[in-house]
């Protein structure tokens, strides 16, 4: 791993434990392992590594969404409900929706942040109407709203989580929201039909 690979991985870790404002160029320094003059002659300053950084925890998130969410061998329900099922560090909180309300988040890494919601919001949009289509959810649930409250359960599980230190909290509120998309649209379908 070279120097600049160093100096982004250790602000990522810091980034995502607490977040831009309370890291310091000191705390990149001293977390990588490597001096001041090397940082400088990577980056221009605190601002540049942040975005790196920031940059390549949306990367590995893409990534492990895109294995849950993309797998096209799968249903749609059953991918949004791996999604909803992902092992999480609940009590760390999540690497990208932490630094949403950090006050120092702007510039590149505020859009590299918008654009993470953006994408997971549209991804699961998609996998919702596939799901209406294939008979898993119901027709009149609009598939953006869904998607939304879908992944405001998951923020939301990381916040009940930490409110309430108990990791298990994000578990139950997933699972509550996988619940609320297993009604059973088919049966119900079939019981309006044989009363006609």
């Amino acid at each position: 791993m070279d120097s600049r690979d160093r100096f982004i991985d250790a602000t990522a870790e810091l980034l995502w434990d607490q977040g831009i404002e309370a890291t310091s160029p000191a705390a990149i320094l001293a977390a990588s392992g490597l001096g001041h003059g090397s940082l400088y002659h990577q980056f221009s300053g605190k601002g540049a590594v942040v975005d790196a950084a920031v940059a390549s925890l949306a990367a590995d998130l893409r990534v492990e969404n895109d294995a849950l969410l993309g797998d096209g061998a799968k249903p749609s329900i059953e991918r949004i409900r791996a999604y909803l099922a992902k092992e999480r560090d609940s009590m760390r909180g999540c690497r990208i929706g932490r630094l949403v309300f950090d006050p120092a988040l702007g510039g590149e890494a505020a859009e590299t942040v918008d654009g993470v919601f953006d994408e997971l919001t549209s991804q699961l949009t998609e996998l919702v109407a596939e799901a209406q289509a294939e008979g898993d959810l119901p027709a009149g649930l609009r598939p953006a709203d869904t998607a939304a409250a879908i992944v405001a359960a998951v923020q939301g599980g990381y916040v009940l989580s930490a409110a309430t230190s108990d990791a298990s909290a994000m578990k139950r509120a997933l699972a509550g929201t996988a619940a609320l998309l297993s009604a059973p649209i088919k049966t119900g379908a079939k019981k309006r039909k044989e009363r006609r």
